[in-house]
């Protein structure tokens, strides 16, 4: 009896500590970008800056963590990622996306934290998350370009949600 009593309570007890381990990209939101010439061929930072802009926020001073509309600058995808998680990239993410697409020329990237994905609020002790709108904005020739990101180019980079190679990026042509 006192042995059937003590494998109930294992059985109980290991599926609750299992299912409690998070993935180290939590949080991590990707936005992606493939940016190309008007004949579809990649194009490299010719691009005075290549950055992801909030917009659409009345008062995005009002958001936790957050001093201001946020702005952030696009990189090449594969230096980016391998220096954000330099810790990960040669046992768990070069082995399993060397030959990602996202990791090509004229591909690059952005990760949003939690933070920098919604607008997280203080309200009678807890918080209120309101999505952030971005836009890709850039300039070309001195005359800026501007690309609404769709929610749904958003991904969440926690690979229970699955593979990143998942991920479409937003497609940029350009036309000069």
């Amino acid at each position: 009896m006192k042995y059937l009593a003590l494998i109930i309570c294992l059985l109980l007890i290991i599926p609750s500590k299992s299912s409690a381990q998070h993935c180290p990209f939590d949080g991590g939101r990707l936005i992606a970008v493939h940016l190309t010439d008007a004949k579809g061929n990649p194009v490299g930072k010719k691009t005075e800056k290549l950055s992801l802009v909030e917009v659409n926020n009345p008062a995005p001073d009002s958001c936790t963590y957050a001093e201001g509309p946020l702005k952030k600058n696009f990189e090449p995808t594969k230096s980016y990622l391998q220096n954000r998680y330099e810790r990960y990239w040669d046992h768990w993410i070069e082995p399993d996306y060397k030959d990602w697409i996202l990791f090509n020329p004229g591909y690059y990237a952005i990760v949003l934290n939690q933070a920098e994905t919604n607008c997280m609020i203080k309200k009678d002790g807890d918080f209120v998350y309101r999505p952030r709108q971005f836009e890709v904005q850039f300039q070309i020739d001195n005359q800026n370009q501007i690309v609404k990101v769709p929610e749904n180019k958003i991904y969440s980079l926690c690979t229970n949600n699955g593979s990143w190679k998942r991920i479409i990026p937003l497609e940029i042509k350009l036309e000069k």
